[in-house]
């Protein structure tokens, strides 16, 4: 299991998302796309950002060797969440090599928090 906490009052995590050099090098075209075109890019791009975080813990405790190379954690968020929503909640799948980390992310007008952890019939390599 791995979690991780965005704190959105930080004042420097606004307006992230008009950061080109930060958005190539952490996230892959797909996500810069699903980040850029979201009603709430801010609130997308931390929650995306917290369940790489939190994939890399998981990944970290099973393959020692694992690079935390943020591209190499690719997320895919569940279709269907109201990201413009103050308060929230939904489900994504974070990929590194032949690993899918489950992970329940939740949001409110403060922070993000991301749980991540392999699937019960997963194997781990």
């Amino acid at each position: 299991m791995g979690n991780d906490i965005v704190d959105l009052r930080e004042e420097s995590l606004s307006r992230k998302y008009t950061d080109k050099r930060f958005m190539t090098r952490v996230f892959t075209s797909r996500e810069q796309d699903f980040i850029l075109n979201s009603v709430a890019p801010d609130r997308v791009l931390w929650l995306m950002w917290a369940a790489k975080e939190a994939g890399y813990k998981v990944v970290s405790k099973v393959r020692t060797d694992a690079a935390f190379l943020h591209q190499l954690f690719c997320v895919s968020l569940a279709g269907g969440g109201d990201f413009g929503s103050e308060i929230g909640n939904t489900r994504a799948v974070v990929n590194y090599e032949d690993l899918n980390i489950d992970t329940d992310i939740s949001w409110d007008g403060d922070c993000i928090h991301a749980v991540g952890s392999l699937p019960e019939s997963g194997t781990v390599r």
